[in-house]
């Protein structure tokens, strides 16, 4: 019994540090770090009984929708394509589609 509380709380910990590793690792980094920890504990808990292999299959859900989620995030939204201030000059980054800035940079 005190085995299958141990294990029951590692996996608890594991799926915690999942939901959080992309705060802690950065955005790529960490969506990578949570789908491989959500798949470890899918293999694990569809091995174990029925009940657990659903349970599984929930978290390997989730954890596809938090990866997906974070690449979209990433492609759309980093900012890849902009305009940066870098020593009072404006430098362009990848193909803005909006033209140079024409406030002072700092």
């Amino acid at each position: 019994m005190a085995k299958k509380k141990s294990i029951d709380m590692t996996l608890t910990v594991l799926s915690v540090l999942a939901l959080f590793a992309p705060l802690l690792l950065g955005a790529f980094a960490g969506g990578i770090m949570a789908l491989i920890l959500l798949v470890v504990i899918f293999i694990y808990l569809s091995k174990t009984d029925k009940i657990m292999r659903q349970k599984g299959l929930i978290v390997a859900l989730i954890g596809a929708l938090i990866a997906v989620g974070l690449v979209v995030n990433i492609r759309f939204f980093s900012g890849e394509d902009d305009w940066i201030c870098n020593k009072g000059n404006w430098i362009q980054h990848g193909k803005p589609s909006a033209p140079k800035p024409t406030g002072i940079c700092r």
